[in-house]
């Protein structure tokens, strides 16, 4: 699967599109969702399962020193109350200047991919 499939796969899937709407409209600025979110849709496409964005929590990531992730989360779990969200400031989290640096920097490999709408 290329990435303009897996972005168009994760665009047409009703739930996944509700939840990275959620997340541009309640959530940090400049916030991305990753982790498992993406990688388990991918796993799922590639074995002919269908992704099921709600069994699992969603990463839900930015970096902003000094910002506080609860009322973001907060307002998340209002808007989405079915998602797990986990809404975390990668600043001070990890060592880089930026949100791109910081998820690279993760260590499982497979869930270092984010996406926003």
């Amino acid at each position: 699967m290329t990435e303009a499939e897996f972005a168009h796969r994760i665009l047409a899937h009703g739930r996944m599109a509700a939840l990275l709407r959620a997340a541009a409209r309640h959530g940090p600025p400049g916030g991305w969702l990753g982790a498992g979110f993406l990688r388990n849709a991918a796993w799922d496409w590639l074995h002919g399962r269908e992704p099921d964005p709600d069994a699992a929590d969603l990463d839900l990531v930015f970096h902003a020193p000094g910002l506080d992730a609860a009322p973001f989360a907060a307002r998340l779990a209002q808007a989405e109350p079915r998602a797990r969200w986990e809404v975390v400031n990668q600043a001070g989290l990890m060592p880089a200047d930026d949100l791109a640096g910081a998820i690279a920097l993760w260590p499982e490999t497979a869930t270092a991919i984010a996406a926003r709408w």
